[in-house]
């Protein structure tokens, strides 16, 4: 069997830290040693000094829902702090094994014309699990990362990345969301301004341990949020590619007689090569290949290899127009 790719407001007894007096920032120490709540927490130098209590000074919520962390950042720079605060159903049981996960990322802003906290931003997280902030975009505002984890034993299947931050008009709103695909941040093109890339896998007819993974998307910040854009980094997948063919084509062009350890390796190597084209999203070069090497690898697979792979691409192909037109380049 061939498996595939995978508002209201509340009263505060708190000023913000800009008009707070001598006095009233003393009170609010004091109160923080006696909740034993006040700490500082440990972050990279980009990330902005958060101080976090175990609640906030104002109550957003009634007995219905936890809050699990609330945390106080100035999250667009301007000298003003905000509440982000993460929450869950009180009645729901949770994960044991993930007691702090929140069902709800909101971010309250105090009103100095009114002397209130309000809500200014919300939504509703599934199996989330971290909050960190950092200042990803470059725009000197700081954008929060909140993982999920759905808690199985596979880390790409249950990993999962939202990113919430400011647009143009000074709104909050998600900038890049992905449930699954264990989300990492790295700067591929040294621009500054880290990519956000999605792990993929197909199973194939491989054992559990063997599944090829890959990276199935790379997002780009385009300066609203982060957009799947492959095909822009040409030359991160075509450095995949050129390897994955160098492996397949020495298996290849090996003399002598197919056998199971053998037919299982070349199987292996040309799924490796391809899943990185079909990923860089030249279908073009996808069908040529396909055509070059089909015969060979028909000859030499098992059945139930080759109509894996045969099923593969033509899923890939009839999915898309595409196939039709294309650079042909298969990292070259």
């Amino acid at each position: 069997m061939r498996a595939c790719f995978v508002v209201s407001h509340w009263r505060a007894p708190r000023l913000p830290r800009r008009t707070q007096t001598l006095g009233s920032a003393l009170c609010a120490a004091l109160l923080c040693i006696l909740a034993a709540g006040c700490g500082t927490r440990d972050t990279p130098a980009e990330q902005a000094p958060v101080r976090e209590w175990t609640g906030p000074t104002f109550q957003p919520y009634d007995s219905s829902r936890l809050i699990l962390d609330s945390i106080r950042v100035d999250l667009d720079r301007n000298g003003i702090d905000e509440f982000v605060i993460t929450s869950r159903d009180a009645f729901e049981q949770g994960n044991p094994a993930l007691p702090r996960q929140f069902d709800r990322l909101e971010i309250f802003a105090f009103d100095t014309s009114r002397g209130v906290w309000g809500s200014m931003f919300v939504d509703p997280v599934q199996n989330g699990e971290t909050v960190e902030f950092r200042d990803i975009t470059r725009r000197g505002k700081l954008e929060i990362l909140a993982t999920t984890n759905t808690g199985g034993n596979d880390p790409v299947a249950s990993t999962g990345l939202a990113v919430y931050g400011f647009r143009k008009d000074g709104s909050l709103s998600v900038l890049f969301v992905a449930e699954s695909g264990a989300p990492e941040l790295r700067d591929i093109d040294g621009d500054d301004v880290p990519e956000i890339l999605v792990t993929g896998q197909y199973w194939g007819v491989t054992p559990r341990a063997d599944v090829v993974a890959y990276t199935a998307e790379i997002h780009s910040f385009n300066g609203s949020e982060y957009a799947e854009n492959n095909i822009r980094f040409r030359a991160y997948y075509d450095t995949r590619i050129a390897e994955g063919r160098a492996e397949y084509t020495r298996l290849a062009v090996t003399s002598g007689r197919f056998d199971a350890a053998r037919a299982a390796a070349l199987y292996d190597s040309f799924l490796r090569y391809v899943v990185w084209i079909i990923a860089k999203g030249d279908l073009y070069a996808v069908r040529t290949v396909w055509n070059t090497e089909k015969q060979a690898l028909q000859q030499r697979l098992d059945a139930e290899q080759f109509e894996d792979l045969d099923g593969l691409i033509e899923d890939v192909l009839s999915s898309s127009q595409q196939a039709d037109t294309g650079t042909g380049d298969i990292g070259a």
